[in-house]
């Protein structure tokens, strides 16, 4: 019996996105994915990419995408609604959803039972909103201080007690997939308000405050490759992996995958900073 649905969401114009996807997958399988009480579910608007995967698969159409990035000015919103949809689909009892640029380090299990109908898992807590020492943080305390919002027939206001949490890790009991809704739709009011693209986590992050849900940080639980140096290192790695196992089977590129490492070296970091001030001279 799947008492745990893994969860991730690749689409657009990005090739990464799906090979991270599928990265994941081949290197987490072994230990992870394929334990017996575990699912996995891509959602994507791409499915034949993931051909021959153990995976169930949602399509994402051309409107669901539209009407979920509010016509394409933030996307971030097909995250809340694709996971909500995989919740409401899903015949596990527990979600997982982890972005496609990362892998589990240690073991997701010990992430999923911290879960229950009253508490949620989350990538890290980046502290208080108001006062906030994060440019990016910043801008919601700047859009949002002092004003009050009309939402699901009360009103919302920035509190002291505000937080963003990162939602690069997002578990939670299937049963309370309503909260992503909830998440989705103070998204659409705040969105006009905030010149930012974390407007997606802050939303869900007030939407558990709000009903007094408790949250657990699991960023100790994965390793990433997210930020713009260690990506555009890894990008075109897994691509030529994938390009030139594009006809292997599952079974087959999952034995490969150990022999692909996109960890980058000092020496990488070191020439892509150069090149970065380098770059930055050369505007003066």
């Amino acid at each position: 019996m799947m008492t745990t649905e893994h969860i991730l969401i690749a689409y657009g114009h990005q090739l990464g996105y799906y090979n991270g996807a599928k990265y994941q997958i081949l290197k987490n399988w072994a230990k992870y994915y394929s334990a017996p009480d575990s699912g996995i579910c891509v959602v994507t608007d791409t499915p034949k990419l993931f051909d021959g995967y153990p995976v169930r698969v949602l399509q994402l159409t051309d409107d669901q995408v539209k009407h979920w990035s509010l016509d394409g000015r933030a996307h971030f919103g097909i995250k809340l609604k694709s996971l909500e949809w995989a919740a409401i689909t899903s015949k596990a009892n527990k979600i997982i959803l982890l972005d496609t640029d990362m892998c589990w380090i240690h073991n997701p299990r010990r992430c999923v039972k911290l879960i229950n109908e009253k508490t949620f898992v989350l990538y890290r807590n980046e502290g208080h909103v108001i006062g906030s020492p994060n440019r990016s943080t910043q801008r919601f305390e700047e859009g949002l201080m002092n004003k009050t919002f009309l939402f699901d027939e009360t009103c919302y206001k920035l509190s002291r007690d505000s937080q963003m949490f990162g939602s690069a890790i997002i578990g939670f009991a299937a049963q309370n997939h309503r909260f992503l809704n909830n998440a989705f739709e103070l998204f659409k009011v705040l969105t006009p308000e905030v010149k930012a693209h974390t407007v997606e986590q802050f939303a869900l992050s007030e939407i558990l405050r709000l009903n007094n849900l408790k949250v657990y940080a699991a960023r100790r639980f994965v390793t990433s490759w997210s930020s713009i140096g260690r990506k555009n290192y890894a990008t075109p790695i897994l691509q030529d992996f994938f390009n030139q196992h594009a006809t292997d089977s599952f079974e087959q590129q999952q034995r490969l995958v150990k022999y692909v490492d996109i960890r980058r070296p000092f020496s990488e970091l070191i020439k892509q900073k150069y090149l970065r001030w380098k770059n930055k001279r050369s505007r003066f």
